[in-house]
């Protein structure tokens, strides 16, 4: 939640993206030449939503997110990632 993330050290916040990030390149690699649909794995819409963006700029939308809206500190981490940064990064050209 966004409660943990607030609190959270620069260094837990950079784990805890490296450990989607490791994820995501696990299910990649797992997945090979054939990556799945949509319908089965929101990773490849996250990779390219994310086009551009480093842990440091990820982990600094996302400061800047909860900074802006502490009555919603319960939302959680992965799901303002995805709403606030990957989504809008899937519509860049």
């Amino acid at each position: 939640s966004g409660d943990q993330w607030t609190k959270s050290s620069s260094d837990a916040k950079k784990a805890y993206l490296i450990g989607i990030a490791n994820l995501a390149q696990v299910e990649m690699a797992y997945f090979g030449s054939t990556p799945p649909s949509d319908a089965q794995s929101f990773i490849p819409r996250m990779r390219q939503g994310l086009r551009g963006e480093t842990l440091d700029s990820v982990g600094k939308k996302l400061d800047a997110w909860y900074a802006a809206n502490p009555s919603r500190l319960s939302r959680p981490v992965l799901d303002v990632m995805w709403g606030e940064i990957v989504v809008p990064g899937l519509k860049k050209p």
